[in-house]
């Protein structure tokens, strides 16, 4: 079975926003690396969403490092992935079940 990938509002702002990030701290292979990374992990998802790790804040919520900083959340709901947010880590933990709710 493949599943649709769907993507978030907070999540393609949050996309953004960590390429931004990546661009101005690193070098173009970087962000390409990381571009890549997300588009590995998209092909995964298709797949398989199941595999990774249940949130332990919320069972309906997945997450996947993508990086050793931003970590990826996201729910699946039949044969929808939807992509909810690209979490920098280095924010303020108190923020992210706000974003999450």
């Amino acid at each position: 079975m493949i599943f649709t990938i769907k993507t978030s509002k907070l999540a393609y702002i949050s996309l953004q926003n960590n390429i931004k990030d990546i661009e101005r701290r690193w070098s173009k292979k970087e962000v390409n690396d990381f571009k890549m990374k997300v588009n590995d992990i998209l092909d995964i998802l298709e797949k398989t969403p199941y595999t990774f790790m249940k949130w332990e804040f919320n069972e309906n919520i997945r997450k996947i490092k993508v990086s050793n900083f931003i970590t990826l959340f996201y729910s699946i709901n039949e044969n929808i992935v939807e992509l909810l947010l690209f979490w920098d880590e280095r924010q303020n933990p108190y923020k992210l079940d706000n974003f999450l709710k």
